[in-house]
């Protein structure tokens, strides 16, 4: 019978794959709040600007697939 709450199967697997998600996730969380705080005032097109480039489109999959 497969556990409902193992991912693979594997306990060390399934540990490993969390920690590389929370360290996805806090990373996104301090780039998104360094940005913020760098910037100070900033508007739509700025925040635009920036989370359209190919770096933070691909962190933000990155951020999303790990949720």
């Amino acid at each position: 019978m497969k556990s409902a709450t193992g991912l693979t199967g594997s306990g060390s697997r399934d540990w490993f794959i969390q920690r590389v998600s929370a360290v996805v996730l806090a990373a996104y969380t301090v780039v998104l709040f360094g940005w913020i705080l760098c910037k100070g005032g900033f508007d739509y097109q700025q925040w635009a600007g920036f989370m359209m480039t190919l770096p933070m489109k691909i962190f933000s999959l990155l951020a999303i697939l790990s949720l």
